[in-house]
C-alpha cells in the first residue's frame, strides 16, 4: 500500500494542479487578447488608409470593409457565412468558416467625416470597435457574457490628391 510519502505527493497535486492549469489558461487568454488588440489597432490602420483611397461618399463603407477584412479570422463566430462574396472571402485562400456575426461585431467610426472635409481638416481619424469572445473567462475581467470589448484607433493625415476626389463615381 502507499507509504506517507506517496500520500503527500498526491495531496500536493491534487491541491496545486488546479492552480498551475487555471493559470497556463489564463497566459493563454492575455496572450490571445493581447494578439487580437494589435490586430484591432491595424484594422483601424487599415479602415483610415482605406478612406484616403475613395471617393468621399464611399469611404465609411471602403472603412468598414478593411477592418472587417483585418479581424475575419479572429471573429470566432459560431455559424458559417453561406455567401461566397464579403470580406469573409480572401482571393487565393477562399472562404473562411465561422464569419457569419462578423459585421456584428465591429462598429467602426470615421472623424471627421469625409462629406465634411474642408481645407482645415487635413487628417482622417478611424475607430474600430471589436466585441470579442473570450475563449476562457477571466474571473474579475469586464465581460458581458464572455464578451470583451477591445478598441483602436488611428489617425492618417490627408494628401493633397485625395482632396481632389469627386463626390460620387
Amino acid at each position: 500500500m502507499w507509504g506517507r510519502k506517496e500520500g503527500s505527493i498526491l495531496m500536493e497535486a491534487v491541491m496545486v494542479l488546479p492552480v498551475l492549469v487555471m493559470v497556463i489558461f489564463a497566459i493563454f487568454q492575455l496572450a490571445n487578447v493581447l494578439m487580437v488588440q494589435q490586430l484591432v489597432e491595424y484594422a483601424a490602420y487599415c479602415g483610415a488608409r482605406a478612406t484616403l483611397t475613395c471617393n468621399a461618399l464611399q469611404a465609411s463603407a471602403q472603412a468598414k470593409e478593411a477592418a472587417l477584412r483585418v479581424l475575419a479570422p479572429v471573429s470566432l463566430s459560431k455559424e458559417d457565412d453561406k455567401g461566397d462574396t464579403g470580406p469573409h472571402v480572401y482571393p487565393s485562400w477562399g472562404k473562411l468558416k465561422g464569419t457569419k456575426e462578423l459585421s456584428d461585431q465591429v462598429d467602426v467610426d470615421l472623424s471627421p467625416s469625409p462629406l465634411l472635409v474642408a481645407d482645415a481638416m487635413k487628417y482622417v481619424g478611424c475607430k474600430v470597435t471589436f466585441r470579442y469572445p473570450l475563449l476562457v473567462p477571466i474571473p474579475f475581467c469586464k465581460t458581458t457574457n464572455g464578451v470583451i470589448r477591445l478598441e483602436g484607433k488611428a489617425v492618417l493625415p490627408f494628401r493633397h490628391s485625395t482632396l481632389t476626389y469627386p463626390l460620387a463615381m
